[in-house]
């Protein structure tokens, strides 16, 4: 952060060095102002990326960005404005004029930021163990039973107290390659590492990104954990199966496959019975 100020007024003057601009340009740094407006008590949505109705920013003389009230029936996309192009060496002028019914709530900042892409922060994303995710499972499934949710499955059937866990990725709609899911996430089903960094890093919106898609929780990379138990039902089940079912008593068995085309000398393969959750091996 270089730069951090509540709006005092209509009007906020400060002064930005930068020390070694050519050297950040070289090595891909990028200058961005940010705006945040304080929540209210009565409102129930985080802190966003907003800039207030409207906002005028000059570095050294020159307009850099300007936005203005949307048109009715229309939504504004507030998004991080970079400065980079009108910096210089040395000290800078920033300039800035806000116009906001609620113009004290916002608070703006000047930030040095650096793109890593999906391929450099996979790397960085931790396995839990075997144990720990077994563990886990096993836990939610108790929260489940105990608050009766688990009595009725998707499709209004009662199931006398089984899960559903997919094996599918609500991004791809796919089988994961890498199956994670969020440290906080109340959920079985997980999704794939890669597709989910990638789409991430793709969005325009910039206040929707890093967000679960099945809980909406806010889920950046660094509270992502590789589930080493659903690795384990991804390779222990068929391509066919989407789903396990997993029950209370710490077994888990395939759910119905889908339909695959067969030839007429074909027959389908048996059933397996059902696993127990604490007696399946985990990998190593």
């Amino acid at each position: 952060v270089m730069f951090m100020a509540v709006l005092p007024g209509r009007q906020l003057t400060f002064d930005l060095e930068v020390a070694d601009l050519r050297q950040w340009r070289k090595d891909g740094f990028e200058v961005e102002l940010r705006g945040l407006r304080r929540r209210r008590v009565s409102e129930s949505q985080g802190l966003q990326q907003v800039w207030p109705s409207f906002l005028s920013v000059e570095v050294n003389g020159h307009e850099v960005f300007t936005t203005k009230v949307p048109l009715r029936g229309h939504k504004r996309r507030d998004v991080p404005q970079s400065l980079s192009a009108n910096l210089r060496r040395g000290s800078n002028t920033v300039e800035i004029t806000a116009e906001d019914e609620r113009r004290r709530d916002y608070m703006l900042a000047v930030v040095r930021t650096f793109p890593v892409r999906p391929k450099d922060l996979a790397p960085l994303v931790p396995e839990d163990g075997y144990q720990e995710c077994l563990h886990r499972i096993q836990m939610l499934l108790q929260e489940s039973v105990a608050q009766g949710k688990a009595h009725h499955g998707v499709d209004g059937v009662e199931r006398v107290g089984d899960e559903r866990l997919k094996l599918q990725c609500p991004v791809t709609l796919m089988r994961p390659s890498t199956a994670v899911r969020g440290v906080d996430c109340r959920h079985f089903q997980c999704m794939d590492l890669d597709p989910y960094l990638i789409s991430n890093y793709r969005m325009k919106a910039f206040n929707s990104r890093w967000r679960c898609p099945l809980c909406s929780l806010d889920l950046r990379p660094k509270d992502l954990r590789i589930d080493s138990f659903v690795q384990m039902l991804l390779k222990e089940t068929e391509p066919e199966v989407e789903e396990v079912l997993l029950f209370p008593d710490g077994t888990w068995e395939k759910g119905a496959p889908v339909p695959q085309t067969r030839t007429p000398s074909s027959s389908p393969s048996p059933q397996p019975p059902a696993r127990p959750l604490a007696q399946a091996k985990g990998p190593g």
